[in-house]
């Protein structure tokens, strides 16, 4: 089985090396000049590497006869001054495009410390692919979606000021305007000029939640890109003093956690005709019927050699089956880099083919192979956790990013995920569990929430039987039992890896460290069949399990297990953690004790437990064999920063613990002696 490998999207800038001229037909974009009044000391934002002084979106609508459509005009300035060395990267830009919307112009220009102000070279950008040449990717998807470029000679203290200006050739709805991110932001401008008869859904939402600010709203006079003066209504929203979004350990995406403006026009009337936008989410489903309207038709190549893959006879149960493991371990996935309508549908024939697709695309192959079967199945739209965000009560497509496929099966849904990988039968990526997915194809459209799973559903069950010796070194054997989206991710790791399983193995026990200990004959159980759980068993070579002490010695309680919360460090935090799945984890240790050695101090049986984390310990001794049994699991999702003390206080209990030691010793208690007999 291929194993199946993400595919990364260009971020890197491409520098300038023969740039593509820009056309002279682009507009100017006119900007207020910069004052060096604005400018900010170093010292007011110690920590940050620049920050920005400003960050403007002006947007304006209007109607176009020759389209029959509405559109749009957004202007985004930004002005960032350069604090140190490290914010010099800030001179190279990005700016992402698609089928939706096109760049017309950019403006880029440095203000000097002494006054002085360069131009950038309006003809020095490139337009590129969203995948690298070496990218199998690009030979899917390779229409250009980047604009990358470099504002000349900046030096720390510089003020960069960049401008675009973006038409959406549909207005219904706009690409959400993120107010902030990694760097302060000392002043964010939104504002947003409509006609009269556009009907408007304006919302500010953050972390996922929509925010109780509303913009100011006043009448207004401008002049279109044709000088024809339009009547219509401004919306303003400003913003200051911006916190940055520091990096934290098990973070939540940044655009999710961003300020971000959505809007969506919900209805229009242009000569006294009425007009509908994405007044329900029955219009969400006909805007992505109407984007995918091409891969809908039927291939009778596909269904042959869907046909043919399967054979004749096959249940129901074996075609699920068969769709869920060519989508997930064969087909080689592309992120959706914001929405569903960035990559340009290719045919469900060609995702067979070159097995290379983003969830839209995969979901549709998907259908077209249960219809080959002569099964129906739904498809469902998800916001996923790397989504800006979902408001349940505005329709529009911006949020969605992530496709599932739902079969009617005994009067619920089989889920099939086209970005899971190795997943059990019907099971999700962590990205989209919990999650409320828009259900196509039923009347109405409805919401529906999404399976979550529990830690029992995902297991890592640990033993690690030890013959130690006086010196404190010894050597056992290992057995790894695997269930759920562990027993996934270890099976992605072994597929790419199958000539030095022991390395493998060693790293994912001691991710980022120096392996403790040497694993040998290694053998895996059930690697092909991700329905059974994975066992995983080999010998380990010998280690240090404690350090001699006045005669005796000091155990180390698991001497193979690495603080599983280790992240939890921090005090407190500013954003919410994500804890990716719900899992329970379980280790068992034996050590059989040398020859008239025994346990000078028995250890105490422990347990603590929070809304997120539980944890325990328990001791055993009998026949000279000692017995440490360690168990944890995670049981939430997210921690809110208002609860993250609460949540580890288990996690600094547990990794407490594990620094702790059981001292041994000749006559020491070596338990009941039960000549062997079970217990």
């Amino acid at each position: 089985m291929a194993q199946k490998k993400h595919l990364r999207l260009v971020v890197g800038f491409i520098l300038m090396a023969g740039a593509m001229a820009c056309q002279s037909s682009a507009p100017p974009i006119k900007v207020d000049r910069f004052h060096r009044a604005d400018r900010i000391t170093a010292a007011a934002y110690p920590d940050a590497d620049a920050v920005v002084l400003l960050n403007r979106f002006q947007a304006q609508m209007g109607f176009s006869t020759a389209k029959n459509r509405p559109y749009a005009h957004v202007v985004h300035v930004q002005r960032i001054q350069v604090l140190n060395a490290a914010g010099l990267k800030y001179a190279k830009q990005t700016v992402s495009f698609d089928d939706f919307s096109r760049i017309l112009n950019v403006q880029g220009r440095v203000y000097k410390e002494n006054g002085n102000i360069i131009e950038m070279d309006p003809s020095h950008y490139r337009d590129v692919p969203f995948f690298a040449k070496e990218d199998p990717a690009l030979s899917i998807y390779s229409q250009k979606g980047l604009r990358v470029f470099k504002v000349p000679e900046v030096e720390v203290g510089d003020v960069i000021e960049v401008a675009t200006l973006r038409v959406y050739r549909d207005a219904r709805w706009l690409q959400p305007l993120q107010c902030d991110g990694r760097l302060p932001v000392v002043r964010t401008e939104v504002a947003l000029d409509a006609p009269n008869d556009f009907d408007l859904d304006f919302r500010v939402i953050k972390g996922g939640e929509v925010q109780k600010v509303s913009p100011q709203n006043f009448p207004n006079r401008w002049q279109d890109h044709h000088g024809v003066e339009i009547e219509g209504r401004r919306r303003t929203l400003l913003m200051e003093n911006k916190a940055p979004i520091f990096f934290e350990e098990n973070q939540a995406p940044l655009s999710f956690l961003q300020t971000q403006v959505f809007i969506s026009l919900r209805n229009y009337m242009f000569q006294g005709k009425s007009y509908r936008g994405f007044w329900s989410f029955e219009d969400v489903e006909k805007w992505f019927y109407a984007l995918t309207q091409s891969q809908q038709k039927e291939d009778q190549r596909l269904t042959d050699a869907v046909q043919k893959a399967l054979g004749a006879g096959r249940s129901k149960t074996e075609v699920i089956n068969f769709v869920q493991r060519f989508l997930q371990d064969r087909v080689r996935d592309v992120p959706s880099y914001s929405h569903l309508g960035v990559f340009k549908g290719r045919t469900p024939w060609d995702i067979w083919r070159f097995q290379i697709g983003d969830s839209k695309d995969q979901a549709i192959l998907g259908q077209h192979m249960l219809r080959a079967m002569g099964y129906q199945s739904l498809l469902v739209l998800v916001a996923d956790d790397n989504s800006s965000g979902q408001i349940t009560d505005l329709p529009s497509p911006a949020p969605y990013n992530h496709v599932l496929i739902a079969v009617p099966e005994g009067g619920a849904y089989t889920f099939i995920d086209p970005e899971g990988q190795y997943l059990p039968r019907g099971r999700l990526s962590p990205a989209v569990q919990g999650k409320q997915g828009l259900l196509l194809g039923v009347k109405p459209v409805s919401f529906i929430v999404l399976p979550q799973e529990k830690p029992s559903d995902n297991q890592v069950n640990m033993e690690f039987n030890f013959r130690l010796q006086p010196s404190a070194h010894g050597v056992g054997n290992i057995r790894l039992e695997l269930s759920g989206q562990p027993a996934a991710q270890l099976r992605s790791t072994l597929y790419g890896s199958q000539d030095n399983w022991e390395k493998a193995i060693a790293g994912w026990l001691w991710p980022q460290q120096t392996p403790r200990a040497k694993l040998d004959a290694v053998q895996v159980i059930h690697l092909s069949e991700p329905d059974k759980p994975l066992v995983i068993t080999g010998s380990i070579g010998e280690m240090l399990l404690g350090a001699p002490n006045n005669g005796g010695l000091n155990l180390k309680k698991a001497p193979l297990v690495s603080r599983p919360w280790g992240w939890a460090w921090r005090q407190k935090r500013q954003t919410a953690a994500q804890l990716g799945y719900p899992m329970g984890v379980s280790i068992k240790t034996f050590f059989t004790l040398p020859q008239g050695w025994g346990v000078m101090t028995m250890p105490s049986n422990w347990e603590m437990k929070s809304f997120a984390f539980e944890t325990s310990a328990s001791w055993f001794l009998a026949d000279g064999r000692l017995e440490h049994q360690l168990k944890w699991a995670t049981t939430a999702m997210n921690i809110s920063p208002q609860r993250y003390g609460e949540a580890i206080i288990p996690a600094g209990v547990l990794n407490q613990r594990l620094k702790e030691v059981v001292p041994l010793g000749l006559g020491g208690d070596r338990g009941e002696n039960y000549q062997g007999a079970p217990f």
